[in-house]
């Protein structure tokens, strides 16, 4: 199983328990953080992260807040 089908899959599981309703929440966060994404360049030179918006340093591989992974493009 590839990490994308595990993503269908916890989109459509249901549960009314508080815990586990949490649990998926962060599974699903965390998988969609995989696939790299490019940062955005604000005024003057700060980079920031698309997912979370924090200001990044530049050439990083993942942002420090949220976890995101990073695809740096000259």
């Amino acid at each position: 199983m590839r990490y994308f089908d595990a993503l269908k899959i916890i989109k459509n599981m249901k549960t009314e328990d508080q815990s586990e309703q949490e649990a998926l929440k962060l599974a699903l966060e965390a998988l969609t953080k995989i696939d790299p994404v490019e940062p955005y360049r604000g005024e003057g030179d700060e980079c920031y992260c698309p997912t979370c918006h924090e200001i990044i340093e530049e050439g990083y591989p993942l942002c420090d807040f949220c976890g995101q992974r990073f695809e740096w493009r000259d």
